[in-house]
């Protein structure tokens, strides 16, 4: 079952429809047999941003794998055809939603695995990692290290452990580490023009302290037993 945030009521030209920005969080889990290697990538949670009727909407999901490619698939139909990412590995995001990353220093498998997996063919691709790491964009931001102004999160090596503990204080951090992931890839992709104050609140989701606070005691009291 996908347990899914929305923030939405940005304002968007439309003209920026037609695609989504999504950054995945994963683990290691082991990988069925004739997989060339004893664990496998496993996305568990997966934050988006999409364009519709004018409004920019993000969303961070979470669930099983088969949830999550589902649920990526189901927005590709409707928002798609192109997928938005920022990989600096040998496009991981891309290719673990497909089935066919293997590990950093070893090429792609040629077909995906046994498990839920995204149709590579049946839909475009983009990689802004460049964009994301300090190329200026026609917005005239140039990061040097991502998003200037970040504030720093929780390293994306330690997600999966962190959300492992079942710690609600502590998964709500990862949400937020996903959610900025994927605020981040819309104000620095160098084909989008946004509206200054639409700019402005999505800047906030990276920049602001008190913003930040306030995200994390609301998802804590959202999720109190």
């Amino acid at each position: 079952m996908l347990t899914v945030q929305m923030w939405d009521g940005y304002a968007a030209p439309e003209v920026h429809s037609g695609k989504i920005w999504f950054d995945i969080e994963t683990r290691k889990v082991e990988a069925p047999a004739g997989w060339p290697n004893k664990r496998r990538w496993q996305a568990f949670m997966i934050g988006t941003a999409k364009v519709s009727g004018g409004v920019l909407t993000l969303e961070v999901a979470e669930g099983t794998e088969g949830d999550v490619i589902e649920d990526f698939e189901k927005m590709l139909r409707y928002h798609g055809p192109m997928a938005v990412y920022g990989a600096r590995v040998r496009d991981f995001d891309k290719w673990v939603m497909c089935g066919r990353f293997t590990n950093a220093r070893r090429g792609l498998n040629p077909v995906p695995g046994s498990w839920p997996h995204v149709d590579e063919k049946a839909w475009q691709w983009k990689n802004i990692w460049k964009a994301v790491n300090g190329e200026s964009g026609k917005n005239g931001e140039k990061s040097g290290d991502r998003y200037p102004g970040r504030l720093a999160d929780l390293p994306s090596i330690d997600v999966p452990e962190v959300w492992a503990t079942g710690n609600m204080d502590m998964r709500a951090v990862v949400v937020l580490h996903c959610l900025r992931d994927v605020a981040e890839l819309v104000l620095l992709d160098p084909d989008v023009v946004l509206p200054a104050e639409t700019r402005k609140e999505l800047d906030q989701i990276l920049t602001d302290p008190l913003w930040a606070e306030d995200f994390l005691n609301g998802y804590e009291d959202e999720h109190e037993d």
